[in-house]
């Protein structure tokens, strides 16, 4: 049963708005350092000090571990430059910290960043406020953002979360999902975005390549489209079945 749900989430992704994915990492790989783009696109990552294959993600299958301090996946080339679009674009990333502390201490931890510079940048993290997640769209040193709160249940294992941004720069909307659902109110003041995306601010599990505010769990299911999907595309993407 569960390569079964893995098959049809993966599918699902690819299923989304096909002709405007241009990057996917299912994160699946057991082995290596190369990180497969199962987009069209082919825009592969490389991953550093990774624990591939650590446990087992949401869908059953394997599931990288990212330690806090080392570990960051650089996403960036110039083909995925290209394809991305600062103006609309979504993304979408699961989630699973590695124990209550790194969710209640006040350490920044970063799962994904799209960036020219810090000031024209979008990245989704957790903050240095406790149990708090943001989700960002910095463009002309203009930040946009939603900052979701998450808790543990009770003496439960702390679960995988969907995390999801889109933004549409035209109808001046940011927008942040947890689960499939909308967290927040649409932000509407997104500035202009100027700059190439740069090679050392594209990556996952890290807010740069140096690597900075290093994610410390697992992190599954990255995908990246340049339009911007609907609340329906993001509820779906939102439940692995």
């Amino acid at each position: 049963m569960a390569i079964g749900l893995a098959l049809n989430y993966k599918d699902k992704v690819k299923r989304i708005h096909p002709e405007s994915l241009i990057a996917y990492y299912p994160l699946d790989e057991e082995r290596g350092t190369a990180i497969g783009d199962h987009s069209l696109q082919a825009n592969h990552g490389t991953a550093t000090s990774v624990i591939l294959a650590d446990d087992t993600g949401p869908d059953g299958l394997p599931a990288p571990r990212f330690d806090g301090t080392n570990s960051y996946i650089n996403i960036y080339s110039s083909a995925l430059d290209t394809d991305f679009s600062e103006t609309t674009g979504s993304a979408s990333v699961w989630v699973r910290v590695l124990n209550s502390t790194q969710l209640e201490n006040t350490t920044r931890r970063g799962i994904l960043a799209l960036g020219a510079d810090t000031s024209n940048i979008v990245y989704i993290e957790r903050t240095t406020t406790a149990n708090t997640f943001r989700i960002a769209y910095i463009g002309g040193g203009t930040t946009d953002s939603v900052s979701p709160t998450f808790y543990k249940d009770g003496s439960y294992e702390i679960p995988w979360v969907h995390l999801g941004v889109t933004w549409d720069v035209t109808n001046n909307e940011l927008k942040a999902y947890v689960n499939g659902v909308q967290s927040g109110t649409t932000q509407a003041s997104l500035g202009t975005w100027s700059g190439a995306l740069a090679s050392t601010l594209c990556t996952i599990g890290a807010i740069n390549t140096t690597p900075d505010s290093g994610w410390s769990g697992w992190i599954k299911h990255v995908a990246i489209w340049n339009t911007e999907l609907s609340a329906d595309d993001m509820l779906r993407l939102g439940a692995m079945a």
